[in-house]
């Protein structure tokens, strides 16, 4: 048999996971005919992946498909990709701090607007916590004025339940040390707030809120800037290394292809019952530096690796989900492999032109 072709272009890759992803899960996707999606932070990567997937069910499958999409820079989607530009898609220029109201005929909210950009953090905390969390209590106020909201699904993080213990994949009810306030980390604890207002709006209003808690993502669409250590990972290589490590390589992550990652979304959206938790990730762990050679052997020729730039741990830290809940009630498993998902991101990045336009909105 021969060996499958690689796609030439970067839009020939995002065909591919979509037909790939989508086509032999058509009926578990069926109830998303006629429905109307409101998407918060709907110009991240996250929101991109969310758009491309129900574009192409409404090319192909003619569901029509309804979505109201806010960001700050939604706008700007339909311009820069004009795949996106489905006239049952609404694009609104929207700081969710600010939002006043939802179309009363939503039937379904993905709140995945956040800022996490660690410069953002260390810059403009106030403004971080106000969009974690005002934020969040603003949609969930919209939400309650809505007409039949089926399910309103939360994006969280995986950092909000503590360090995990050796070797440890950190289940939904895992209850880890957290910092001391001030030395604690303001994207965390906005986060964890906002999963206290999500728990009391459901106790107080009967909202149907599902929290969904997402651990390393990759995958296109990621902005090339954004310092993250697989961003760094890419970037580095790219432009011709060194690829630098902070740690001595020994943290460990596993990392969940972003098309795998908004598929999750989509089943939780339409299966998850109210008031559950799920992660979304993947369990297959990595080291740092395995994951910094794997970069390396997508870019010929072959990038130095630096270690131990800055404080090395005395002992890796451990971030890797346990998702057998998601398993065992949604019926899902990634199904992108860590090689190929490497593989397909820094194929998709080098597909690229220019680099810097790896997010077209970035």
């Amino acid at each position: 048999m021969p060996a499958r072709s690689e796609p030439t272009t970067s839009r020939d890759l995002i065909q591919e996971d979509l037909e790939r992803i989508l086509r032999p899960n058509l009926p578990r996707l069926r109830l998303l005919a006629n429905r109307h999606l409101v998407i918060t932070g709907g110009s991240g990567a996250l929101g991109l992946w969310l758009l491309e997937m129900l574009a192409f069910l409404n090319r192909t499958q003619k569901w029509d498909i309804q979505a109201t999409v806010l960001s700050r820079r939604a706008p700007e989607i339909p311009r820069r990709l004009p795949q996106l530009n489905d006239i049952r898609f609404n694009f609104l220029a929207t700081d969710v701090r600010h939002l006043a109201e939802l179309p009363a005929d939503t039937d379904h909210i993905i709140h995945a607007a956040a800022l996490t950009d660690r410069r953002q953090i260390a810059s403009i905390p106030v403004q971080v916590i106000g969009t974690n969390t005002l934020g969040t209590d603003r949609v969930l106020q919209a939400a309650t004025r809505t007409e039949a909201l089926r399910s309103f699904v939360h994006l969280s993080s995986g950092l909000v339940l503590g360090q995990a213990g050796l070797g440890e994949n950190l289940a939904e009810d895992h209850s880890g040390r957290m910092p001391a306030p001030f030395g604690g980390d303001v994207y965390v604890e906005s986060k964890r707030c906002a999963e206290a207002l999500l728990a009391a709006q459901a106790n107080e209003s009967k909202l149907p809120i599902v929290v969904l808690r997402p651990f390393t993502i990759l995958g296109p669409y990621q902005p090339l800037d954004l310092p993250w250590a697989m961003t760094d990972f890419v970037r580095e290589g790219l432009a011709g290394g060194p690829i630098r490590l902070f740690s001595d390589g020994s943290p460990v992550r596993s990392l969940m292809y972003l098309a795998d990652f908004a598929y999750w979304v989509l089943i939780a959206t339409l299966h998850a019952a109210p008031r559950s938790v799920y992660h979304v990730g993947s369990d297959e762990a990595v080291d740092m530096l395995t994951l910094a050679r794997l970069v390396a052997a997508e870019i010929q020729p072959s990038p130095a690796i630096v270690t131990g730039l800055g404080r090395v741990p005395t002992q890796a830290q451990r971030l890797v989900p346990d998702i057998r809940r998601a398993a065992r009630e949604l019926q899902l498993k990634p199904t992108v492999s860590l090689t190929e998902a490497v593989h397909r991101t820094v194929l998709w990045y080098r597909l690229q032109r220019p680099l810097t336009s790896a997010n077209p909105l970035s």
